[in-house]
């Protein structure tokens, strides 16, 4: 589990880019991410869940 919740982080949601197969749950809710939710599913092949409420996420 990748657990970034609560950072105060910015900026576009593509910067998940690039982490690999090895993840299964993130969570980056409660943080300031915007823009378009990018296609996962070939990066994140053993992802289950991901979490990104409260943000600016469209």
């Amino acid at each position: 589990m990748v657990d970034l919740s609560k950072n105060n982080f910015s900026g576009d949601i593509f910067v998940m880019q690039g982490w690999g197969d090895i993840v299964e749950v993130i969570n980056l809710s409660s943080n300031a991410l915007s823009g378009s939710f990018p296609n996962l599913t070939n990066q994140f092949q053993r992802l289950i869940s991901i979490m990104i409420s409260n943000n600016s996420i469209s």
